[in-house]
């Protein structure tokens, strides 16, 4: 293989030049068998799988073999070619990737179209047909892969540890990311590999436990998380989107974060959605750029939990000292001198 100044990938087979294409990340590939689509484009995806059904529909069609023959076919050569790919695909629930299938083997089995969905895939020692379904397949793959990934010590773990904690940092919660509903905080987080699995799972009705995340994050007492009061005073989708948005962009969590120090009183600046520059987070947050429809809906959400003086509606008791993920930027020396740090300079002493 050979990349020349123009980036161009091509080989060289017998003499002659062959270019490589370039594919976008939204098109659909298949490398080894494996449909592959950067943008889980589900479209394209069960397209493929269509195409290969279709032929299997079409072998039915004309097979004169028994229904113990077409099951046997059917469990130990289309199952293992259809579930091959499943560790790497995530599909919406509700596709029923394989149903032409089903559809069609049913009259060749003996069985009614009208035989219940349900049964068709309870196993056949308890009355069902055995027939699989490629959503759960995947489902259980990618299950058993984050199992495999949390107890192995490599840089992997550390990497998927990672994209869990920057996925609670957009969620706005210490809650574990599966144990939440995907319902209410889904369209929170940004598309992930993880969370398409907490949205499958959640469909499922699976319950995910994976050890607890230290973010030490210490709450006083009658303290909350922004996103969770916000869904418990019912603002819509798109206004949740916006609330997260700027508490994103404000680097905030808790309640208390919004606050002055040991007061009940909402910052200025926070109250019109601005940065505060005199505190810092010590987390590494993701990047986010309110618009103005944003500012106004987060303007609503403090106007919700707070006075029109600022002062918050539900006061709450300062009962932990310096122990907040917002670390201010002042603070006293051990000489008295009043000492202000520069975030990426040397202290500067008044």
């Amino acid at each position: 293989m050979i990349c020349d100044t123009t980036h161009n990938l091509h080989i060289v087979e017998n003499g002659q030049r062959k270019n490589i294409p370039h594919l976008k990340a939204d098109q659909t590939r298949v490398l080894v068998g494996v449909p592959i689509n950067l943008c889980h484009n589900d479209k394209q995806i069960v397209a493929i799988f269509d195409e290969k059904i279709q032929c299997y529909t079409n072998k039915l069609a004309t097979s004169t073999l028994k229904p113990g023959d077409i099951m046997f076919g059917y469990q130990h050569y289309w199952w293992p070619s259809l579930k091959y790919p499943s560790p790497v695909l995530s599909f919406a629930p509700s596709l029923n990737v394989l149903g032409k299938l089903h559809a069609a083997l049913l009259p060749k089995l003996g069985v009614m179209k009208t035989f219940p969905t349900v049964m068709r895939r309870v196993p056949a020692h308890l009355g069902g047909l055995n027939l699989r379904s490629v959503e759960v397949e995947a489902l259980a793959q990618a299950i058993h892969h984050l199992i495999s990934l949390y107890e192995a010590d490599t840089p992997t773990r550390l990497l998927l540890k990672t994209i869990i904690e920057y996925h609670q940092l957009e969620l706005g919660t210490n809650k574990q990311l599966f144990s939440l509903p995907f319902d209410s905080f889904g369209s929170l987080a940004t598309k992930t590999w993880i969370t398409s699995l907490w949205q499958h799972a959640n469909f499922f009705q699976l319950h995910i436990t994976l050890p607890p995340l230290h973010l030490d994050i210490v709450q006083q007492d009658g303290d909350g998380f922004i996103t969770e009061e916000a869904l418990r005073l019912d603002f819509q989708k798109d206004q949740m989107e916006s609330i997260n948005r700027v508490r994103i962009y404000l680097n905030l969590l808790l309640i208390s974060d919004l606050l002055i120090y040991k007061k009940n009183m909402i910052k200025y600046a926070y109250r019109h959605g601005l940065i505060d520059e005199s505190y810092i987070s010590i987390f590494a947050w993701p990047a986010s750029v309110p618009c103005r429809k944003d500012i106004r809906n987060w303007k609503k959400f403090i106007s919700c939990i707070s006075r029109s003086d600022g002062s918050l509606l539900r006061p709450l008791r300062w009962i932990h000292t310096n122990r907040r993920h917002r670390q201010s930027l002042a603070f006293i020396s051990s000489d008295r001198k009043f000492v202000q740090i520069i975030q990426n300079g040397e202290p500067k002493i008044f």
